[in-house]
This record gives structure tokens, C-alpha cells and sequence, in this order.
């Protein structure tokens, strides 16, 4: 219990941006990132998630979690979610968490997708017909014709960069 409470008590941070470092500040909540314990004490202090009345599935890796559920009735599908998204909120709010609404999005893939309001906790939802997840563009077509060129475009930068470099990397390795 000790080791514990050390980890986390009397914690402070700051941070630098070029030549400028700011004051030491305490910090209140959260494990400290680029830990090797964090991630781990993260996973058991969020793993009753999956056990909250969901009735969608619910899929988690690291820090990000996705609600996501079929039904060929495309009202029932975002009935659920509503409702599993406010559960999801409720156990966030137990936790003392804050669900980050700016990320939430509903994406059906339906032939008919007429769009209809989804509130969570007062907050819109917006509908979209893509979204990136852990990196890779999803859209409502199942296809990667959003994603390939994204990645496409990244990796002629890096290419480019290579290239200016090439005169600077010394050809025989010692």
C-alpha cells in the first residue's frame, strides 16, 4: 500500500516548449504517462467497464473504448447506443473520469441512413460517414479509399525527406 501511495503522492510536472520551461506544478489526477506501471494500474482500474449493462459491444485498447452494435433496424441500433453510451457516462462519472464528447461519433452503415438526433448526457453526436481508428480510416463504405491515400501522402513525405537526407548518411557502416 506504501509503494502505492508513493507512486502517485506528492507527484509534480512541468513542461518545456523550445528554450521556455514552465514552473513545477502539482498534479492531482492520473498515473504519470510514460510509465511502465500506468498502463497497467489504467487496464485494472477500468476493467469493471465490461462488466456495465451494455448491451452493444464494446471494444477497448489503451485509453480508447467503442460502443458498436448491428441491427437491421437502423432505429433499434442507435436506440442501443444512446442507451449504452449513458451507461458508459454513468460508470465514467463513478470513476471520476470525464468522457471526452468531442470524440463521440455514430457512424451506421445502412442503405437507408437518414439521420436522426443522438444525445448523450445533453451532448450531440455527431453522424459521420468516416472515422480513424487507431490510425486507420474507417469508412461507411468498408473500403480504404480514405485511408489509402492519407497513407499515401505520409509516406512520400517521409520518402522526401529521405531524400534530402541521403548526402548525410554515410554509406559504409563500421
Amino acid at each position: 500500500m506504501r509503494l502505492m501511495r508513493s507512486y502517485f503522492d506528492d507527484r509534480k510536472n512541468r513542461t518545456r516548449v523550445g528554450n521556455h520551461t514552465s514552473a513545477w506544478k502539482a498534479v492531482k489526477r492520473g498515473c504519470p504517462q510514460g510509465s511502465s506501471l500506468g498502463p497497467l494500474l489504467w487496464n485494472i482500474y477500468r476493467n469493471d467497464l465490461f462488466y456495465t449493462s451494455v448491451k452493444s459491444q464494446l471494444s477497448a485498447y489503451a485509453d480508447d473504448h467503442q460502443i458498436y452494435c448491428s441491427n437491421l433496424n437502423l432505429h433499434i441500433a442507435i436506440d442501443r447506443i444512446k442507451n449504452d453510451g449513458e451507461e458508459t457516462s454513468r460508470w465514467y462519472k463513478t470513476k471520476f473520469l470525464q468522457g471526452n464528447y468531442s470524440k463521440y461519433q455514430v457512424m451506421p452503415i445502412a442503405r437507408d441512413t437518414q439521420q436522426t438526433e443522438l444525445v448523450i448526457d445533453d451532448c450531440r453526436i455527431s453522424f459521420t460517414d468516416a472515422f480513424k481508428l487507431l490510425g486507420v480510416i474507417i469508412d461507411k463504405d468498408l473500403n480504404f479509399s480514405q485511408h489509402i491515400p492519407e497513407v499515401c501522402i505520409k509516406t512520400s513525405k517521409m520518402i522526401g525527406v529521405l531524400q534530402r537526407l541521403k548526402n548525410l548518411i554515410p554509406m559504409n557502416a563500421n
